[in-house]
């Protein structure tokens, strides 16, 4: 009952407007953790009540929707054309929002046998993704630490609106054009 009075009070005091923009404190990963134990202690209970394991369950998948998902999950677009020196090449594109602001939106350019780059839109830099770092699915992508954390650089001047050119490790330059 405490974690569901937490998790109003924590719905209660952030601020509602275009959309709900959820500042996670130090606490989240621990309310995370209380809310996984009370799951596995419905399950486990000596007298079963399915309205508890319902409840546990879905405080469980609020506080994973709520503390984790903004800053991990990319949803795939259907906007965005690579090349790589000049030659189109398939890709697909995800675009994340980790504080639901679409300025502040970040891109997942996943290339077969090339790489993964997130590209920042706020502050126009990119980095590299390892393959460990992303799980890829055809319509979403997940990553395993937030999104918006890591090493961004600059890109190479642009030459269009709306593009980044990301130079390649191998000398090649990779163009990504929104």
């Amino acid at each position: 009952m405490s974690n569901w009075i937490v998790l109003v009070c924590f719905i209660a005091n952030e601020k509602v407007g275009v959309g709900l923009d959820y500042h996670l404190s130090r606490w989240t990963p621990a309310l995370l953790g209380l809310s996984l134990l009370s799951v596995v202690v419905s399950i486990g209970a000596y007298a079963f009540r399915r309205t508890f394991l319902v409840a546990n369950s879905l405080l469980l998948f609020m506080w994973i929707d709520i503390g984790y998902a903004p800053t991990h999950w990319l949803e795939r677009v259907d906007f965005g054309n690579v090349t790589v020196n000049g030659q189109p090449v398939p890709a697909a594109v995800y675009i994340g929002n980790p504080t639901l602001s679409e300025a502040e939106a970040i891109a997942l350019v996943h290339v077969p046998g090339i790489g993964n780059y997130f590209v920042d839109f706020s502050s126009e830099n990119f980095r590299e993704a390892s393959s460990r770092e992303v799980i890829v699915l055809y319509f979403g992508a997940w990553t395993w630490k937030p999104m918006n954390q890591g090493r961004f650089r600059p890109p190479l001047p642009y030459l269009h609106v709306n593009e980044c050119r990301i130079p390649m490790s191998d000398g090649r330059v990779m163009t990504v054009a929104f």
